[in-house]
């Protein structure tokens, strides 16, 4: 996601979910941006299964629900969970589009030509 938004110049700011210190008033240090190199990353070359996943966990978020795994693993689920929490409830039309940039954006990550 991070990726994402620098391809997009949107200026972001990592918050601590369910902690009592967070950071949300800080500016993001190089340590905070290189935490999420450290999450292992289990996508999958895209496929419709991924997209579904993506689409459940953006349903998921807009439901209330945050996913605690998001910390520990980047998935299509987590991803479309994160990007559910940033744009909330929207058209089918809106989550596709948001779901190919994010693609395009991350075809160096996955785990197969393409």
């Amino acid at each position: 996601m991070v990726e994402y938004c620098n391809t997009k110049d949107i200026r972001i700011k990592i918050y601590e979910v369910n902690n009592k210190h967070s950071k949300c008033n800080q500016e993001n240090s190089k340590e905070d941006r290189n935490y999420f190199k450290n999450i292992d990353d289990v996508r999958k070359s895209p496929d419709c299964r991924s997209y579904y996943a993506f689409k459940k966990g953006w349903n998921d978020a807009i439901k209330g629900k945050l996913y605690d795994k998001i910390k520990a693993k980047k998935a299509h689920t987590n991803i479309g969970n994160l990007f559910g929490w940033i744009y909330g409830d929207c058209s089918d039309e809106m989550i596709k589009k948001v779901w190919e940039t994010y693609i395009e954006n991350n075809k160096k990550y996955f785990d197969k030509e393409w």
